[in-house]
């Protein structure tokens, strides 16, 4: 009997210095953790009071918590002008930090601002498309849209996409886009392979080179009708339903050429409310040939409502090369919209759409 008791008060002694030796593991593993996580902090605050010496920058500040271990690290940076070179000075110090250890150990996030200017990377992308060409047509724009926001992005290795959202309504922004001297210039300058720049207005989105007056009178044809524009930035007033314009003009010598697209959501249920009117009517309508005679132009409508199932169905026309994923062709969305459509005298087949 006795040695049953020492054998069960000897597992219990050796149990419980098991879990003692774990949670002693345990602390010293997330003090190690804590430790390394101040240094990046720290490391963080140095970055910073070296971007703030910079005459580029107008103040610089970090985010990360160091206790909170889903916290990852970044910096922003304000910037006294849209000047290439002190862009480049700051994304200099930023990366160099970030190659360095603590640092390196994680992908540092930059955001990077001068007015209504704004660009965002990581060091485990890089920055090589925020270029002298990027920033230089940056500030160009500004001079152009002084009130516009104006964001820098990459893609690729030196490809720049600059997205422009204007204050003026579409028709003043397709105006510029087609008439302002300044503005033609300046696009038609451009180097595709290293900057691409996207116009956003209220109801309208123009990117490759400029848009062809015929383009332009196309596009203000579709947003004449009663529904409202869909917001050019985050911060516009919010819609339940909504037209979008699409177009994107090829580029000189690239052998692409326009490519348009329209979406149409509607507030009601399907077959009904103005949204539903436009489509049958864009349906119904003959694509302008705005690249010459006889040359197709492709076209692709997004149209959606209430409690649509899935992927928004899509029309495309037989101008369309690119492959169509918008899911299950059989989907009951598409499905009830089929039957409505033929109830309201359209064949898709006649008028060269396909449905997905």
């Amino acid at each position: 009997m006795l040695r049953r008791i020492a054998a069960s008060v000897l597992a219990v002694a050796l149990v419980a210095g098991l879990a003692g030796c774990s949670f002693l593991e345990n602390l010293s593993e997330g003090q190690r953790i804590t430790n390394e996580r101040l240094r990046v902090a720290d490391a963080l605050r140095i970055l910073v009071g070296q971007l703030e010496s910079l005459d580029a920058v107008d103040r610089a500040s970090y985010h990360f918590d160091a206790i909170d271990v889903t916290s990852t690290p970044g910096v922003a940076v304000e910037l006294t002008s849209v000047d290439a070179g002190g862009w480049r000075e700051a994304v200099r110090l930023i990366e160099e930090a970030a190659g360095d250890e603590p640092l390196s150990e994680h992908s540092l996030a930059a955001a990077l601002s001068s007015g209504a200017v704004t660009a965002q990377f990581d060091t485990e992308w890089g920055s090589a498309w925020l270029h002298d060409d990027s920033i230089g047509t940056a500030a160009r724009l500004v001079e152009l849209f002084p009130e516009a926001r104006i964001a820098v992005g990459g893609g690729g290795e030196s490809t720049a996409f600059i997205s422009l959202s204007a204050t003026e309504t579409a028709e003043e922004l397709l105006a510029r886009v087609t008439g302002d001297e300044a503005v033609l210039d300046l696009v038609g300058g451009l180097d595709p392979a290293r900057v691409a720049v996207e116009f956003r207005a209220a109801g309208l989105s123009l990117s490759g080179s400029l848009a062809s007056p015929e383009a332009a009178a196309w596009a203000t044809g579709i947003l004449s009708r009663e529904l409202p524009r869909h917001p050019a930035g985050s911060d516009g007033t919010p819609v339940d339903e909504w037209v979008l314009v699409t177009i994107g003009a090829g580029i000189e010598g690239s052998g692409l050429g326009t490519t348009l697209g329209i979406e149409l959501v509607g507030a009601t249920e399907l077959a009904t409310g103005p949204a539903w009117e436009q489509l049958l009517e864009v349906l119904a309508t003959p694509v302008p040939e705005f690249d010459g005679p006889g040359i197709c132009v492709p076209l692709q409508i997004m149209y959606a409502w209430p409690g649509v199932q899935g992927n928004w169905p899509s029309f495309t026309n037989e101008c369309v090369e690119w492959e169509n994923t918008s899911g299950d062709p059989d989907r009951p969305s598409l499905v009830a919209l089929r039957e409505a459509l033929a109830a309201s005298g359209i064949d898709l087949d006649a008028l060269g759409y396909t449905l997905s």
